[in-house]
């Protein structure tokens, strides 16, 4: 794994949720010029990735869009 040199600071605009995330810059700026999140940060969690591009904790985000049960709608 590479060298984990770059600390963003994220926070969740809909809580007071903050979080240092630990990536390496040079996987930062390929993100930044086009690459993926997802290939750009394959060792973060979702839950990270989401908070870096929306700014809503993973908490949040399952609040406002809960898991849809498909086979139990009556």
């Amino acid at each position: 794994m590479t060298d984990l040199d770059f600390t963003l600071e994220c926070g969740c605009e809909y809580c007071d949720h903050h979080e240092k995330i630990l990536v390496n810059e040079a996987d930062y700026n390929a993100w930044h010029n086009g690459k993926l999140i997802q290939d750009a940060f394959p060792y973060l969690t979702a839950g990270q990735r989401e908070l870096m591009i929306s700014n809503t904790c993973d908490a949040c985000w399952q609040e406002f869009f809960p898991p849809v049960n498909d086979g139990d709608e009556e």
